[in-house]
């Protein structure tokens, strides 16, 4: 399927608006854990704290062990922090109903995806990212970051129907184009396909790509999305 230009402003498609918030819900309900596991520990991390300074008899400082052991575990909580405010950020980038085309890096874009759909993907799937070196491509990036989403949400959907099933995320130039190919091998997504669709040609039509998508009962799902390279 091609998609046309138009100049035009657009309202966001109801299917848009109901994957947004679909995508919100899960990767809120991704975020919660961490954030009360850090809670939890930094709790903890307090009371010890407390403890020290109340059974201290005078100016007595916490052994080399205790400042490593306490050391560590504020360097974990950091890090949980830090990928637990960037899926925050992303979430909200994702979510935005900002229209405006601008040259985009398109990796930067999929691995975003990719991070907001891992609540959808089983520990069990293996994941293949093979990302190119990309020219910069204009799309609105909200919609096309919740378009990639929502493709990668339902390959995930349909590998977790088969055991041992992966998915495969590839970037590459040709030509005067860029194309992302997304494909799983798990059990399809047929019903699933329009809605998909719909969003991912909504996403596509301001900066004038292509986009292609099967997914049938038993033989996985492939989708392709091409856009020209920016000018």
């Amino acid at each position: 399927m091609t998609v046309k230009n138009e100049s035009e402003p657009r309202q966001q498609a109801p299917s848009a608006r109901i994957a947004a918030g679909d995508l919100a819900r899960g990767v809120c309900r991704q975020m919660v854990r961490p954030l009360r596991e850090l809670r939890e520990e930094l709790a903890v991390m307090v009371e010890n704290l407390d403890r020290h300074v109340g059974e201290a008899k005078g100016p007595r400082g916490l052994t080399w062990k205790e400042v490593d052991a306490l050391r560590q575990t504020l360097a974990e909580c950091y890090l949980r922090c830090r990928d637990t405010a960037r899926l925050a950020s992303e979430l909200a980038q994702a979510v935005d109903r900002d229209p405006t085309v601008s040259p985009v890096d398109l990796n930067k874009l999929v691995e975003a995806a990719l991070n907001l759909a891992r609540h959808r993907i089983r520990e069990e799937t293996e994941v293949f990212v093979d990302l190119g070196s990309l020219p910069m491509v204009r799309a609105a990036a909200p919609e096309l970051m919740l378009a990639l989403a929502r493709v990668l949400c339902l390959a995930a959907d349909s590998a977790r129907q088969v055991e041992g099933a992966a998915i495969s995320i590839r970037t590459r130039r040709d030509g005067d184009w860029v194309n992302v190919n997304i494909a799983d091998n798990g059990g399809g997504r047929p019903d699933d396909l329009d809605e998909v669709g719909s969003i991912v040609a909504d996403a596509l039509i301001a900066g004038g790509g292509q986009y292609d998508g099967t997914s049938e009962p038993g033989a996985g799902s492939a989708f392709e999305l091409r856009f020209p390279v920016a000018r």
